[in-house]
């Protein structure tokens, strides 16, 4: 049929249905029909609705109303008109909600007008229609996108690849991720190396967000959060990772991941030990403890946790069982000495002089050189009357330290009327330094630091002793624990200790002394008037 006798045709069905006829729905869909043919969708519209509205029940008739409003939209679209275009699309939605073509029209105008908030909500709401769509996973991955929204990108990616394995869109987008979340990581390291933490971190978590699976990544991030004494997500990280690789515990990832974790562990409890949170740092050390019972490092600290709270039988406990585990440190050694030398110091002050005398050789044995042990077995001698091995003692005190003021007044009680030049030019002197050479370059002193005597002084020997201890506490092979204090200051600690210890003890003494200004009446006194007056009546 021709355009003018189509147009004859809906004025004829228009005066058909003024003059009432009998079958007005018929009428309107042919009408409606004749307008599809004249492309006067409007028109054709309005029509079928007339339709639906006097057939509520007929589906078929919403379908093609819906369909109608479909292809208008679609010319509008065409055209770029897209606000019309998503009018109608969304009508023909509304009456046939189960086709999903028209809401992904929809959801293209929505593109195109650049409204992505509505679209990403669109899209979610089809995929609640459509779960196991993925192309509208990979669409919604493409929306996260454009919203930085990295994760959610990739979780979208991962769902539509578990519906599609093969997906090359979907394939294509987590490579992208994945390069993204690479160059990241690499960023990431190199601001850790130059020390730049909060740059790193910054990448790192990029890199997550990116590839939220990649387990190294947490574990990268676990060691920054370390570094930064953010020990709490530290420990969150570590723990992720435990989880998810606990069905293969020989992988290298979670021994990597346990590590790390021993790690947070011991470097929070030694943040807690600075601040003097000591039983926080022993309850740490605990859980380190208890997943790695063959590291002696977290008992060397938890024994100075122990030490400084004054725990000396549980201090000595943990050093045993480090040196059980690394016999060749002296680090150990010289805690075990220095937590031998409290012990004696206690005997000494409750008068158990016999115990205080094999305690500070103890003492002695462990770490032969702090004069401070020499100077504590002399003074406890001077009590057992043991005057050659107290003066043997102090010697050995003044040659290990020769400016050491607190070797003064031991020296002038054992040596009354001789000066510190003449006691050090004596004979016992001379013997005593060959006798301390001797000891301090000896095999079982020094292990792997051989010395000549001949060639090396004696303070040269206890320098290089010295220096070799703190290499090994700090040094030691495969051990990355940071100690809770050094060698250094666990004898800066001792030494204050004993200050307070001395000060507690003027100061009671101090309290307790008696009053020189005596209360009592003096009877004699009170008495001599009374006989010169007897004497006086006398006379």
């Amino acid at each position: 049929m021709s355009m003018k006798q189509m147009e004859k045709a809906v004025i004829s069905f228009s005066k058909a249905i003024s003059l009432g006829d009998q079958m007005p729905t018929e009428l309107y869909l042919k009408r409606a029909e004749a307008y599809l043919y004249l492309c006067d969708f409007q028109s054709a519209a309005l029509n079928y609705r007339m339709v639906c509205f006097m057939n509520p029940l007929r589906k078929d008739f919403q379908a093609n109303l819906a369909f109608i409003f479909y292809i208008q939209g679609q010319i509008l679209y065409d055209q770029e008109v897209y606000m019309d275009a998503l009018e109608s699309f969304s009508q023909a939605s509304e009456l046939n909600s189960s086709n999903p073509v028209y809401q992904m029209r929809s959801i293209a105008c929505l593109y195109a007008l650049s409204r992505h908030g509505d679209c990403l909500q669109l899209i979610s709401r089809q995929i609640e229609n459509e779960p196991q769509n993925p192309d509208l996973y990979i669409l919604r991955a493409r929306m996260q996108n454009i919203f930085n929204k990295a994760t959610p990108c990739y979780l979208d990616v991962k769902k539509a690849l578990n519906l599609d394995p093969s997906n090359k869109e979907a394939l294509d987008l987590l490579v992208k991720l994945k390069t993204v979340a690479n160059d990241a990581k690499s960023q990431a390291v190199c601001h850790a190396l130059r020390g730049k933490l909060q740059e790193a971190l910054q990448k790192i978590n990029t890199a997550l967000e990116n590839n939220p699976a990649e387990l190294s990544y947490f574990l990268f991030r676990g060691s920054v959060y370390r570094r930064l004494k953010n020990f709490n997500n530290a420990i969150d990280d570590c723990v992720l990772v435990l989880e998810q690789c606990s069905h293969m515990q020989e992988s290298e990832t979670y021994t990597e991941a346990q590590k790390q974790l021993l790690l947070t562990y011991n470097d929070f409890a030694v943040f807690c030990y600075i601040k003097g949170f000591y039983e926080e740092a022993v309850m740490l050390l605990n859980k380190a403890i208890k997943k790695e019972k063959e590291e002696k490092g977290l008992y060397v600290n938890r024994g100075d946790c122990f030490f400084a709270q004054g725990e000396l039988e549980f201090a000595l406990a943990d050093y045993c069982q480090a040196l059980e585990l690394d016999q060749v440190d002296r680090s150990i050694q010289t805690r075990i000495a220095a937590v031998q030398n409290e012990f004696g110091l206690l005997d000494y002050h409750s008068g158990k002089y016999r115990q205080a005398e094999s305690r500070f050789s103890k003492a002695i044995q462990d770490n032969p050189t702090v004069c401070h042990y020499y100077l504590h077995r002399a003074t406890v001698r001077q009590k057992l009357q043991d005057d050659v091995g107290s003066k043997n003692d102090a010697l050995t005190a003044l040659i290990l330290s020769p400016k050491n003021k607190q070797v003064r007044p031991v020296l002038s009680v054992l040596f009354p009327g001789m000066s510190t030049s003449d006691i050090m030019n004596s004979e016992a002197a001379e013997r005593m330094k060959s006798a301390v050479a001797a000891k301090l370059t000896s095999p079982c002193v020094q292990r792997k630091h051989a010395a000549d005597p001949s060639t090396e002084t004696v303070g040269s020997v206890v320098q290089q002793m010295n220096s070799d201890t703190v290499k090994s506490g700090a040094e030691d092979k495969g051990s990355h624990f940071i100690p809770c204090v050094t060698e250094q200051q666990l004898y800066k600690a001792i030494i204050s200790r004993q200050i307070k210890l001395q000060e507690e003890e003027v100061r009671k003494a101090f309290l307790d002394r008696q009053a020189l200004k005596q209360e009592r009446i003096n009877i004699n006194a009170s008495a001599k008037p009374q006989k010169t007056a007897r004497f006086k009546q006398a006379v």
